[in-house]
């Protein structure tokens, strides 16, 4: 078992009522039901995650975020899991932001991440098993970014309101294609690493 500093011990005992209580699967899963939502997760939720900073807990101080690590975004996952709460925030806070970290997209996409306005899809493999160096899919380069070679189905948040990354080759490279014609490369076996 992990021990907290003080500070993340906070963040627990911050979090875990809220998950609690807003992010419990029967108060979402009703409120889908009402709104007759088809999206899978709660985007007043999202918003209720934005406005406790929640989205930015791994984006850069300079850059509007927390600037806090893997054992911060873990306690909240943790809390996540807990209450079965349905949320993009494995894929766009934690995934897509250690993605585009150091990347010149950051400045597009950390605005809309920390407002709880944007929600990121995160694509996975083709195949029954990890083999990176055989995705199907094929990119080509068009202008800014990349044209997929046809639909990729096997989407994490299969309907995201922003961006969406995929495996896809381009030539002889791994690339992780993103929607609206703008991309991030990643090298074959690429593994997101939080500090923490």
């Amino acid at each position: 078992m992990m021990t907290l500093n003080e500070d993340q011990r906070l963040l627990q005992d911050s979090v875990r009522p809220f998950m609690a209580e807003e992010g419990a699967i029967k108060k979402q899963l009703r409120y889908w039901r009402d709104i007759n939502c088809a999206d899978g997760f709660g985007h007043s939720l999202w918003k209720q995650f934005a406005e406790l900073g929640l989205t930015g807990i791994m984006i850069p101080e300079n850059q509007g975020g927390a600037g806090l690590g893997s054992v911060e975004a873990g306690i909240l996952l943790e809390e996540i899991g807990r209450n079965l709460t349905p949320s993009p925030f494995l894929t766009t806070a934690v995934a897509a932001v250690r993605a585009l970290q150091g990347s010149a997209l950051a400045e597009r996409w950390f605005p809309g991440i920390l407002a709880g306005e944007t929600v990121a899809a995160l694509a996975i493999e083709e195949g029954k098993h990890h083999d990176p160096a055989n995705i199907a899919l094929d990119a080509r380069r068009q202008g800014n970014g990349f044209v997929l070679g046809r639909h990729y189905s096997n989407c994490l948040r299969s309907r995201p309101r922003n961006s969406r990354a995929v495996p896809a080759r381009s030539r002889s490279r791994m690339s992780g294609a993103r929607s609206y014609k703008e991309s991030i490369s990643f090298p074959a076996g690429f593994s997101p690493r939080g500090k923490g």
